[in-house]
């Protein structure tokens, strides 16, 4: 934008053995696991887009498609969304979690990480999810996009609920899609991690 020249970005270095080492505490999942497990963790207010998550939620149930949700967070929507989830019956497909000291344990049991957002910095928690290996759905933001590279690591889909919507079902449906974006998230991890930082860092002040 401003015609910088000799620019070069370094990523938040993001400690995976840290991460590795919290996400292997035994846990219980809060639903079951025979079913397709659908999980993202942000703070409850309307630049994340739960509402619509949820909307599509009722879409997927109304499918027949096994998936639950959980969501891992807390803020200002949660009676609203409480209220959503308690009208239209979905009680048994999703879990408003709370906050989570160790949200690593449970990510590390989904099928998928889904982010909803309306709009989106750089998002460490997908930036985590890559590096537990876990496939990634991201509705078309700014952050999202740069650290998926534009749709490299990660399943893009247009910032909207029907998109949202058609995006998660292939991911649950389509097996080989969702192994797909397996090896790509685990591949775009390597590429934020601590010590690959560290060298950029080590190299630029060389």
């Amino acid at each position: 934008k401003f015609g910088l020249k000799n620019v070069i970005r370094i990523y938040n270095p993001i400690d995976k053995d840290e991460i590795l080492r919290k996400a292997d505490i035994p846990c219980e999942y809060p639903q079951s696991e025979n079913c397709f497990k659908l999980l993202t963790i942000g703070r409850l207010v309307p630049q994340k887009g739960y509402d619509r998550l949820l909307r599509v939620m009722k879409k997927i149930k109304e499918d027949g498609l096994k998936c639950n949700l959980l969501i891992l967070g807390d803020g200002e929507m949660r009676v609203q969304l409480s209220n959503y989830i308690k009208k239209n019956n979905l009680s048994d497909s999703v879990i408003l979690g709370g906050f989570k000291k160790n949200p690593y344990k449970y990510l590390k049991k989904a099928d998928c990480f889904v982010c909803s957002s309306r709009s989106e910095g750089f998002s460490l928690v997908i930036a985590e999810a890559m590096m537990l290996g876990i496939p990634v759905i991201s509705t078309y933001c700014s952050g999202p996009n740069e650290l998926l590279e534009e749709g490299k690591y990660g399943l893009l889909v247009d910032n909207n609920e029907e998109d949202l919507y058609r995006g998660i079902k292939s991911i649950i449906e389509d097996e080989k899609l969702r192994m797909y974006y397996k090896q790509q998230a685990i591949i775009g991890g390597e590429q934020i991690n601590l010590r690959k930082a560290m060298q950029q860092i080590e190299l630029l002040i060389s």
